[in-house]
């Protein structure tokens, strides 16, 4: 009978700290899907607490690019809401710049309590229109067929300059 008792209790314990968790709305916000140089990206988070009480809300937030051309990101936030309180939050405002990538990203975010998720929504969008970057490699011989790479010249010597690439079709002059 008191293992009952004491699992009753346990029991419901956890029913209730899971029902004081609870956040009603937790949305993931932004005007479009397709951003070019110059353009601003605003992601926003509308969040409301449904309880009764003032509750402490832990939102941890990640952006990725799919490709890893770009270093993925976490941040986190802690929002307190008065009962029944909703709010609008600012989660990710940049402005498309060259020194972002194009590519495919996926913004998330997790409200938490006490290291558990309780709600978790994301947005992906494309970035287009940034310069691509190439990679390339400099050749300097004394060879037509580079048989040899030489940094070092001497006077009158021939210098025959090419490069390695993956780009095709580049137009070179020189």
């Amino acid at each position: 009978m008191r293992k009952t008792l004491i699992s009753m209790v346990v029991f419901t314990a956890l029913l209730i700290s899971s029902f004081l968790a609870s956040a009603h709305i937790f949305r993931l916000h932004m005007d479009k899907t397709e951003y070019r140089p110059g353009e601003k990206i605003i992601i926003t988070l509308e969040i409301k607490n449904t309880l009764s009480v003032e509750k402490e809300m832990d939102i941890e937030v990640t952006l990725v690019e799919e490709n890893d051309k770009y270093p993925p990101s976490a941040w986190q936030y802690l929002l307190t809401l008065q009962p029944d309180e909703t709010k609008n939050i600012t989660l990710y405002n940049t402005t498309v710049t060259d020194f972002m990538v194009n590519g495919e990203y996926t913004l998330s975010a997790q409200l938490l309590d006490e290291g558990f998720i309780l709600y978790e929504d994301e947005v992906r969008f494309t970035i287009t229109g940034l310069p691509e970057t190439m990679s390339i490699n400099l050749l300097l011989s004394n060879t037509s067929n580079y048989e040899y790479i030489k940094d070092v010249f001497l006077i009158n010597e021939g210098i025959y300059i090419g490069y390695n690439t993956s780009v095709e079709n580049l137009t070179i002059t020189g």
